[in-house]
């Protein structure tokens, strides 16, 4: 026996998923990198809570060693405390009205629950996809470009445990 139960969450109303032209190849790691450090501050400007995610911990490094050093006062980088101690300070920095922002390996992100203001804007930087001839990649490969097409895909920033 088998039962279909609908979801709580609202995902229509939950977010909007942007993808920016970032005029840089992913493939192209130096100029990939050099593109997130430049429009990054933009991209996330006005948002309180930010989760930004890496596939890379030296494109995450990168992009934070090359942010401006007044930007990287804001910024929670994995690694640097202990993933409790991370979070509880971005809250913290939040909850004080000031902008705060988290860098984070995808693990990071694992078991994390970030309601409202914490989590205002979710940046992926590199969607990791392992072979492109995967069929289980190229299929969820063409599912985000569908929903890219469309501009309606949506959701929270709960990541799921």
């Amino acid at each position: 026996m088998t039962a279909v139960v609908p979801s709580p969450f609202h995902h229509a109303d939950a977010g909007v998923l942007r993808v920016p032209d970032l005029k840089a190849d992913p493939r192209d790691a130096p100029a990939h990198t050099a593109a997130i450090i430049r429009d990054l501050p933009a991209l996330v400007e006005g948002s309180r809570g930010t989760l930004v995610l890496f596939s890379s911990r030296k494109q995450m490094q990168d992009v934070f060693d090359g942010l401006d050093r007044d930007w990287r006062k804001q910024v929670f980088i994995q690694g640097n405390l202990s993933k409790q101690e991370t979070l509880n300070k971005h809250k913290a920095r939040v909850d004080g009205g000031d902008s705060s922002v988290l860098f984070g390996l995808a693990s990071f992100a694992e078991g994390v629950d970030l309601p409202g203001a914490y989590c205002e804007h979710v940046v992926i930087a590199k969607i990791p996809f392992s072979v492109p001839d995967d069929p289980v990649e190229a299929a969820l490969a063409e599912w985000i470009e569908a929903r890219v097409a469309i501009h309606s895909w949506k959701s929270p920033c709960r990541m799921p445990r």
